[in-house]
């Protein structure tokens, strides 16, 4: 079965920028082109010779690329975890479930990808039962990224040129895009766009990471901050939730898009490193599970990354914790994390998942 992501993202050998083609091309759709020793500046009035290849940067990358004039926030390290009681993990799943209906018919499509015994003829059947979910389906196989011959209209054929995986990361945006339909606002909109951005991240950075699956990374990065579209409803409902001391609301909100991810039955892993997931910009290394520790660490560099790009989710930009990233065996430069090549790859992904 084809690796629809796996293949379009494939590591290719960087090319260094003409450097005069980003001073001049700054904003919009930017063609860095890289010429060779024969070839004249193409942004100057001589002629364009033979090139060795064109990589087309987008413009946050252009634009943000530096993280030198970034204002880093560093939480104090004498913060203590949060101590949840299973009551008030209770009182929470409540609220959220008062706030978001129950997961649509999609979310069952969601967890029969999860079974191993699924086959295409099944999964087919059920996304055909969702007109709406069919058609995203069809429109990415046959988007040029892709780069079917011919176009497909068959839901089954879709599935199998797709995968799984891929058919996954679709269907958990379109329920999440429908569960969320309620609280449609400037500020989930906001939300949607970082989110998007953080699961594309997310996917090539854990990439560098060994023992953590970029699927589950960018799964739990389009989830991350559903807490945070979440919580002033929550808010509004009463102060029933009675923490063992005050914890910062990225911590909570963590604990909330938890909360969510367990109503809608997803997988273990993702609903655990869901409630850690923003502990890495607090908290020590000990107060994350062993087996969730890569996954949070990855997700907060990612998150860190959307916001300094040029995709904010409204918080401070907090730096991750060096305990963190050495768990990655990443620095503590975030210039050095992301690249012009992998800005190009990062950009494909964020436009399948719009």
């Amino acid at each position: 079965m084809l690796d629809f992501l796996k293949s379009l993202f494939a590591p290719q050998k960087p090319k260094k920028p003409n450097r005069k083609a980003v001073h001049a091309h700054h904003t919009g759709k930017v063609a860095i082109i890289s010429a060779d020793s024969h070839s004249s500046d193409p942004y100057n009035d001589g002629a364009m010779h033979s090139m060795e290849a064109v990589t087309v940067l987008p413009a946050w990358f252009l634009e943000h690329q530096s993280f030198d004039s970034i204002h880093f926030v560093y939480p104090s390290d004498s913060l203590v975890p949060p101590v949840i009681s299973p009551e008030n993990r209770e009182l929470l799943m409540r609220y959220v479930r008062d706030i978001c209906p129950e997961p649509d018919s999609s979310i069952s499509i969601y967890q029969k990808l999860n079974d191993p015994d699924s086959t295409v003829k099944e999964i087919s059947s059920l996304v055909s039962s969702d007109p709406m979910l069919a058609a995203q389906i069809l429109k990415l196989v046959n988007s040029a990224s892709f780069g079917v011959t011919q176009e497909v209209t068959s839901i089954g054929r879709a599935v199998t040129l797709l995968g799984f995986q891929n058919v996954k990361s679709v269907v958990l945006n379109h329920s999440i895009r429908r569960g969320v339909s309620a609280v449609e606002s400037d500020l989930s909109l906001r939300i949607r766009d970082h989110s998007i951005m953080c699961s594309s991240v997310a996917y090539h950075l854990a990439e560098k990471v060994s023992g953590v699956d970029r699927f589950t990374a960018s799964t739990i990065a389009l989830l991350h901050d559903m807490g945070k579209l979440l919580s002033p409803m929550i808010k509004e409902k009463g102060k029933g939730i009675n923490l063992s001391m005050t914890v910062p609301d990225q911590v909570l909100e963590a604990l909330i898009a938890s909360v969510f991810a367990e109503l809608w039955k997803l997988p273990q892993s993702i609903i655990t490193s869901l409630e850690y997931v923003n502990h890495p910009y607090f908290y020590t290394l000990s107060a994350v599970p062993g087996d969730v520790r890569k996954l949070t660490s990855v997700i907060s560099m990612a998150n860190l990354v959307s916001n300094a790009m040029g995709f904010p989710d409204g918080d401070p930009i907090y730096h991750v914790k060096s305990e963190f990233l050495s768990e990655i065996r990443f620095d503590d430069s975030p210039a050095r994390w992301v690249d012009g090549s992998m800005a190009a790859k990062i950009e494909q992904f964020r436009a399948v998942l719009k």
